[in-house]
């Protein structure tokens, strides 16, 4: 039996600092994976609108070693991501990420991501997306969707 490779995306907002592209963003990005998994059939899209630390647990646990991509938009500074009313802390992430063998991507579409992208390198994610300054929440949004 085949089973596709899962693309996990991952969104998280702020009551306090809101973001208001990122429900845009969630649906683009989705809407242009889901032309992919309908015309291969080779990916499986996994979206959690508004994630909580234990949904990135469930997740990786539930598609263990079918994590091809792990896609992150929020807020986010060197050492953790925000998360639905709390935050994860990087180096507990990075632990999880390299226990998924096929993970392949991991892209962190928030501010200051560069010091945990180190991490998840050395955790043996192939390659990861980050940013090294703040970004501005619309400018955010178009470079998730390009």
């Amino acid at each position: 039996m085949f089973n596709p490779s899962i693309v996990f995306l991952a969104f998280a907002n702020d009551e306090k600092d809101f973001l208001t592209s990122l429900k845009e963003e969630s649906k683009v990005v989705s809407r242009a994976l889901e032309q992919v998994e309908k015309k291969y059939g080779s990916i499986q899209i996994k979206r959690e609108e508004s994630a909580e630390n234990n949904d990135i647990s469930y997740y990786l646990a539930s598609y263990k070693d079918r994590i091809t991509v792990f896609h992150y938009a929020g807020h986010a500074d060197g050492k953790q991501l925000s998360f639905e009313g709390e935050t994860g802390n990087s180096q507990g992430l990075a632990r999880l990420l390299s226990l998924q063998k096929n993970l392949r991507l991991v892209f962190l579409n928030a501010c200051a991501t560069k010091e945990q992208a180190d991490l998840y390198i050395q955790a043996g994610v192939k390659a990861v997306i980050a940013t090294d300054l703040p970004i501005i929440d619309p400018h955010a949004k178009v470079f998730s969707e390009t």
